[in-house]
């Protein structure tokens, strides 16, 4: 069965959110990370029978992290970047990183190439 592009997509941010969540950010050992990075990258693409570029995959995992990292600790994500801890700059952010999720996860897909 063959997925349809919005499931295909589904299952890029899926996978992505978890990559993410499962990266060696502690690890120092760049190999470790390029490691991550080309193992999810491949099961994603095996997921969606599309060969995804590994250089948009690690775009989207960096904006996986990026917003996994805001959604755990807003205060501290914008104290970091100098930002004022209000509703305002909050919402703000929380728009922008949605929008850099959602379009990494197009991107993703739309340079992918048929398997």
């Amino acid at each position: 069965m063959k997925l349809t592009k919005e499931q295909s997509k589904m299952v890029i941010e899926y996978l992505s959110q978890k990559a993410a969540q499962e990266a060696p950010i502690a690890d120092t050992d760049w190999a470790a990370w390029d490691k991550h990075l080309w193992m999810t990258c491949y099961e994603a693409s095996l997921a969606i029978e599309r060969k995804i570029d590994e250089s948009f995959w690690a775009q989207l995992i960096n904006a996986q992290l990026d917003a996994q990292t805001f959604d755990r600790d807003p205060a501290g994500y914008l104290f970091e970047r100098g930002e004022e801890d209000n509703e305002h700059t909050n919402n703000y952010y929380h728009d922008v990183m949605k929008d850099l999720v959602s379009s990494s996860i197009d991107q993703a897909f739309q340079m992918s190439k048929a398997a």
